[in-house]
Order: structure tokens, then sequence, then C-alpha cells
């Protein structure tokens, strides 16, 4: 019980980090995603802050570390509320964001420390020191914080969507594509922060731990967030799981572009059709019934099949 009041910090501070995300992306119709963007970079960057010190929790039980169990976790999580709701093209762009941010990271990060021994550049040997121990064993960590966050691009989307077409329900498709992501982050995290250590696969085994406890968390608060959204995981249209990645990989031809947007449009025109309250029927060229929508299924008092043996005149 001594560290209860640990965990209970760390409880909220990943809490606070999960729910000001998410409130900020459910507003962003009336104030913009702007502040949910610049949230999200601001959790990053301070994310490679915290990994440069080497903050982290060890209680005997569990360690956690403070910045990829309490900081990078509600940004994976942010990531895949950003591709179910907002769609590929936003996910696309979120990642490649996140990535050109650590990336720049990194450089300044370098350069920073060769300017503190650079002819000619003057600091005082007290702030040089400072700047050495944060900056230093800060690269390894944004580094390996820079291939996670490229691991989560390619798995994450891919096992969301493998979940979702086989309409499994909501927490089930966000938590599993959470924590089986997770699984290859951990072990990129680790190889690139912590290869030449020791016990390599036990600083793993902690790493994940720690992380798999939070997205079970996590996945609970995107859940409850995407229900009061009204998304219905189990209702989404199939699509191809490797589709994000085909997209990441193709050029962004004019063409090509016409059709991502056509195809992420599609089924939030879907959407729109089976809540409408008019009675909407889509037919044939020769008046034949081909599918309706719930209103009309429900003032005809006929199911789809019903409806396809008729035709429009004849009602």
């Amino acid at each position: 019980m001594e560290y209860f009041s640990a965990y209970l910090l760390c409880f909220l501070q990943l809490s606070f980090s999960a729910l000001i995300l998410l409130l900020l992306h459910g507003l962003r119709k009336q104030i913009g995603q702007t502040p949910f963007y610049l949230s999200l970079a601001t959790i990053l960057v301070f994310s490679h802050f915290i990994g440069s010190t080497g903050l982290q929790l060890n209680a005997g039980i569990i360690s956690i570390n403070v910045s990829t169990s309490l900081l990078l976790s509600p940004f994976i999580m942010a990531m895949l509320i950003v591709y179910a709701v907002n769609g590929t093209i936003a996910a696309q762009r979120l990642t490649i964001g996140a990535i050109a941010m650590s990336g720049t990271f990194f450089y300044l990060a370098n350069i920073t420390l060769y300017q503190c021994d650079w002819l000619g550049f003057e600091i005082p040997a007290e702030t040089a020191q400072t700047l050495k121990l944060l900056f230093d064993p800060g690269r390894g960590d944004v580094a390996a914080a820079l291939g996670a966050i490229i691991i989560d691009l390619l798995v994450l989307p891919v096992t969301f969507q493998f979940f979702r077409n086989r309409h499994y329900s909501t927490y089930i498709c966000v938590t599993l594509s959470l924590l089986l992501s997770q699984v290859a982050d951990s072990f990129v995290y680790s190889l690139i922060s912590n290869a030449w250590a020791e016990d390599f696969w036990g600083y793993m085994r902690q790493l994940y731990l720690a992380r798999a406890i939070s997205m079970l968390w996590l996945g609970g608060l995107a859940t409850m967030y995407l229900h009061m959204l009204g998304e219905s995981i189990e209702e989404h249209h199939k699509k191809n799981p490797l589709d994000f990645l085909r997209a990441i990989f193709q050029s962004y031809t004019q063409n090509k572009i016409v059709r991502r947007h056509v195809h992420e449009w599609e089924g939030r025109f879907e959407l729109f059709v089976e809540n409408s309250q008019d009675v909407i029927l889509l037919l044939g060229k020769d008046g034949c019934i081909l599918d309706g929508n719930k209103t009309a299924i429900k003032y005809l008092g006929l199911d789809v099949e019903e409806l396809q043996k008729i035709y429009f005149h004849n009602l």
C-alpha cells in the first residue's frame, strides 16, 4: 500500500491526458481541430523530454515508464480515434505529422549538443552540462519513440480494421488493436533504446506490461467516447485492412486523391442514409427496388429481401 499514492498519481496523469484529447476531439466542430492537434503535439514533445530524464516508477511489482506508458499511450489512442472517426487520410496526416515532429526534435537536440562545444558559441558550463544530461540520453529515446510510432502506423489501423470487419464489439476492436500494436511497438522501442542491456527481454516485458494495463483503461475510455459519438463499429461497412498501407505507399496524384475522398465519404454517406427519417429507396433502371434504408423498411413493413422482389410502381 505504500506505493498506492504513486500509482494513483500515474492513473490521474494517464486519465487526464486521454480525457483532454477526447474532449478537444469531440469539440472539433465547435472550436476547430487546431486545439486537438496542438495538444497532441504538446504531449508528444513532452514525452520526449520526460523520456530524456528516464523518469519511471519502480514499485517492485510493475515498473512504469512515464514517457511511454503515461504519455505516448494516450497519443496512440488518439491515433486510433482519428482513424475510426475521421478516416484514413486524417490518420495518415496525423502520423506523418508525428514522425516529422519527432524527427525535428531529434535533429534540434543533436544540433544543440554540438553548439555546446562548438567554437564561437558561448554558454555557462553548468547550463551546458544540464543540456548534455537532458538531450544526450534523450536522443536514443526519441529515436526509439520514432520507430515505435512508425510501427503503430503500420500495425494499428490494420489490426483495428481486421476486427471491425468481423463485427466484434467496439471495446474488443479498440482494445485488441491497441494491445496487439503495442506488442510490436514495445519490441521496437526496446530494441532501439535498450538493445545492449543484459536483460533485454525482461526490460521489454516490464515495458509491455505497464503499457498493456494502460491500454485496457484507454480502450474503455475510447469505447465510451465512440458510443457517445454514435459510432457503431459493428454496423460499419467492410474495408480491406491493407487499404491503409496501400494508401501510404501510393503517390498522391489528383486521381488517387479523388478516389480516396470518395472511399472515405462512402461510409459517411451510408451512415446518413441509414439514419435518415425519410424513406429512401435505391432503384434499378427498370424500377426494381435494390435496397432501402431503415425508415423505408419500418414504414413499408417489409424487410430488404421482400422489397427486392417488387417494383417501385407497384407501391
